[in-house]
């Protein structure tokens, strides 16, 4: 399934943290973009705003390294069960590695494919 993902800009490292959202939820996550970005000036991961609908921001999010990226969900949750407290956008989160999949920046000259996580805490499954 191809998935047709429009960015504000190309990713700049492998790595991300993303706010997925819709509606007026956008501002909030810009917030909380805004306090990662102030906190790792130096950081080695994009900040990403995913929403269904392209996402206008408040403040500029090309000063604070932000991308905003948007995508058509419906082709992907057709059949998923949604209505007016649990839309499409719920099931984004789910979807991140296959939205992101084909995702090339100018620093990353291979696919971005999910890798398996190492633990974070605790001992590794020898």
């Amino acid at each position: 399934m191809e998935i047709d993902l429009a960015c504000s800009k190309p990713a700049q490292h492998r790595n991300a943290i993303a706010f997925c959202c819709d509606g007026a939820y956008p501002p909030y996550a810009a917030h909380a973009a805004a306090q990662i970005a102030a906190l790792h000036p130096d950081r080695d991961f994009d900040i990403c705003i995913v929403s269904a609908e392209p996402v206008t921001l408040p403040d500029s999010p090309e000063a604070l390294g932000l991308r905003r990226c948007s995508f058509d969900p419906e082709p992907i949750f057709a059949g998923f069960s949604t209505d007016r407290g649990r839309g499409s956008v719920m099931y984004v989160r789910q979807m991140l590695p296959q939205i992101f999949a084909d995702d090339i920046g100018p620093t990353n000259p291979c696919k971005a494919r999910p890798e398996t996580p190492q633990p974070r805490f605790g001992r590794a499954a020898s």
